[in-house]
């Protein structure tokens, strides 16, 4: 990790008005990540905004306020919750705790839409400056967005209809013992993500996070978040690096920033027609930018090996690894009649189980 300049956090947080505008700003940032899950995964968005805020108050209240974070929709259960939901329904998804994908490019102008999202989110990633590198994926929404008018295929119609206020859409889980042993073997990946998002916004403020609260604390803090997200019937949360970003450019460590992120996010939430402008995001915007999106979980995976030093010369370390790419590129299937594993699930499976039966050179 690259060393960081920080700036001391002083104890007393003083409270200034201008910290409800530094929060929407917070919001704005993790935004663009926070709807994506929950229209790629049929989850609905103003109850990913409400669990998001509410997931980000229990951590905080868990932590002691100590931590600055946001929590909100993680992408590495997208294609488990998709998976899920078209197995086994909404409610028992989120109990272990199907999306309208982009359907067969039909003309020449889905091609650009799509193609236009997916630049600009790779343009902003890469080459953009300051607070704009923070939002690639809003900016690639944006375009794909404009495009689509401009084609005339967004229908907002819906935006007109949908009340300024309502209650969002909540689904309360169902527990079906299938879903919630496919759900088992994904945390781990969450998990290692989240101890990397605390150590990177402790080398920001100055302070170790990982000892005060400690990595009980924000384990436990994260858990319960992911936990009410699914009680409610939203995506499961984790710490957002584009937050912890934009945390070390504006140099505001108050964790009350975070905790008027929160709000707003659950004032968002009854905002009827948030949601309803949200659902005219034809699919075809979404598909450009999932290329990069499942493309980069994979990366996030191989970095971790390399972090690790593995390597993989190594027979037993190669047979793993080649092992678990082929059972999930090729949509290896197990069918057990009432409970089929496949996905993430089982490649989670296969390489603890891989890794405990292969033996280790000596």
């Amino acid at each position: 990790m690259s060393s960081i300049e920080t700036t001391p956090l002083t104890e007393k947080q003083s409270h200034s008005w201008q910290d409800i505008f530094t929060g929407a700003q917070m919001l704005f940032v993790a935004f663009g990540a926070l709807v994506l899950v929950p229209l790629l995964t049929g989850l609905n968005p103003n109850v990913a905004l409400f669990t998001a805020g509410i997931g980000t108050l229990i951590f905080q209240i868990t932590t002691k306020g100590k931590v600055p974070v946001f929590l909100a929709s993680s992408f590495a259960f997208i294609a488990p919750i998709s998976y899920g939901v078209a197995q086994w329904g909404i409610p028992a998804t989120l109990g272990g705790l199907v999306a309208e994908f982009p359907v067969a490019i039909e003309s020449y102008q889905l091609i650009i839409i799509s193609m236009a999202s997916l630049v600009t989110t790779l343009v902003f990633a890469i080459w953009a400056k300051g607070f704009l590198k923070l939002i690639p994926i809003i900016a690639g929404i944006i375009v794909g967005y404009v495009l689509s008018c401009f084609f005339g295929i967004v229908n907002f119609q819906p935006v007109i209809d949908a009340p300024w206020f309502s209650m969002p859409a909540f689904t309360f889980p169902e527990f079906k013992w299938q879903a919630v042993l496919y759900m088992i073997p994904i945390v781990i990946a969450p998990t290692i993500e989240h101890v990397g998002d605390i150590m990177a916004i402790g080398s920001v403020t100055g302070k170790d996070y990982t000892r005060d609260p400690g990595l009980q604390r924000t384990l436990l803090g994260d858990g319960l978040a992911t936990s009410t997200a699914g009680f409610f019937g939203g995506p499961p949360c984790i710490t957002y690096a584009e937050v912890i970003g934009a945390v070390t450019l504006t140099r505001n460590f108050k964790t009350r920033v975070m905790t008027w992120a929160a709000i707003w996010a659950v004032v968002m939430s009854f905002i009827g027609k948030v949601g309803a402008f949200l659902h005219t995001i034809p699919s075809v915007v979404m598909g450009g930018i999932m290329v990069l999106l499942f493309g980069s979980i994979a990366s996030v995976g191989i970095n971790i090996l390399i972090k690790h030093k593995v390597d993989l010369s190594v027979s037993r370390n190669m047979c793993i690894v080649s092992l678990v790419l082929v059972f999930g590129i090729g949509g290896m299937v197990f069918d057990f009649g009432s409970y089929v594993l496949a996905g993430i699930s089982l490649c989670g499976i296969a390489a603890i189980v891989l890794n405990l039966i292969l033996p280790k050179s000596h």
